[in-house]
């Protein structure tokens, strides 16, 4: 007699059943080391980001004699007290400075010590915000979120000992005494610029970022006429005084590379009336907008 059929079904098998196991063990942990593994390379990306996120690429400048350093952020310094040209300037290193989010380096700026009393801070340009501590302005230069970034603040020292022309933006004139004349109340135009020291200029710091500014040829000081308040207020030369209508600061623009003279006395700006690019214009005192005739740089 024949013996019956024996039928096995394939998970009856042992030797099935087990490479079986085998492979769903190795699924599994092939799983959990992927997950492992894009766990690790996230936490890393998390925490490798931030550091690098933000970086501010720092070039300082310095215009006249003077240093610049940092007071947060940083550290950063440039020294320049041998240029004792306040028309000149003169360029420092480049460092790179990195935060978590946004890169930021507060600077400060001194003016030279030699000669005695000479050199002093006018301000700054090329700056993403400015704040006022202890009376001194300080500049801030930052990157963006997660991006890199290049700044070059630019701190303007002014000597005393230096006389330069005065000229107007729209017009290449320069600030002028009328006919040359030394008398209290002569009238001040633009004019074509020829090197006599009645377009020369000399600055006089007089604390808290404002300036006497003294024509080379009479000693007598840019004056707006009567002290008026009033826009178109005429600008002269006047005797040296204590009046605020004879002190004046200088705002700088990195944008333009010129800067808005402006009177204590008023909050108004040294401008040339009505625009005019002819010789012997009108220097008055204006509304401040922003225009070329009220825009001015050291020559």
């Amino acid at each position: 007699m024949q013996n019956p059929q024996r039928w096995v079904r394939l998970s009856d098998d042992p030797d099935t059943s087990t490479r079986s196991t085998s492979r769903r063990w190795i699924t599994r942990l092939a799983t959990v080391a992927i997950t492992l593994a894009v766990i690790t390379a996230t936490q890393l990306t998390l925490s490798a980001g931030p550091a690098n996120a933000g970086t501010v690429g720092v070039s300082g400048r310095i215009q006249g004699a003077g240093s610049i350093f940092s007071v947060e952020g940083g550290p950063y310094s440039c020294s320049r007290t041998g240029n004792q040209d306040d028309r000149v300037t003169v360029n420092c290193h480049r460092l790179p400075f990195e935060a978590g989010l946004e890169a930021w380096v507060w600077l400060r700026a001194i003016p030279a010590d030699w000669p005695t009393g000479a050199w002093s801070f006018s301000g700054w340009s090329g700056c993403d915000a400015t704040r006022v501590v202890s009376g001194v302005t300080e500049c801030a230069v930052h990157s963006g979120a997660f991006t890199g970034d290049e700044r070059f603040p630019k701190a303007h020292f002014l000597s005393r000992n230096v006389a330069k022309s005065i000229v107007a933006q729209h017009s290449g004139k320069c600030l002028d005494v009328a006919y040359a004349s030394t008398a209290h109340a002569a009238d001040v135009v633009q004019g074509t610029c020829w090197g006599g020291a009645n377009q020369r200029w000399t600055t006089r710091p007089l604390g808290g970022g404002y300036y006497q500014i003294v024509a080379k040829h009479s000693g007598k000081c840019l004056d707006v006429a009567w002290a008026s308040k009033a826009h178109a207020a005429n600008v002269i030369q006047g005797t040296c005084g204590s009046g605020t209508n004879q002190q004046w600061r200088f705002q700088y623009s990195s944008a333009t590379g010129h800067f808005q003279v402006i009177a204590r006395h008023s909050g108004k700006c040294l401008d040339v009336a009505y625009a005019s690019t002819a010789h012997a214009a009108d220097v008055i005192q204006g509304n401040c907008s922003g225009g070329a005739n009220q825009n001015w740089r050291f020559q």
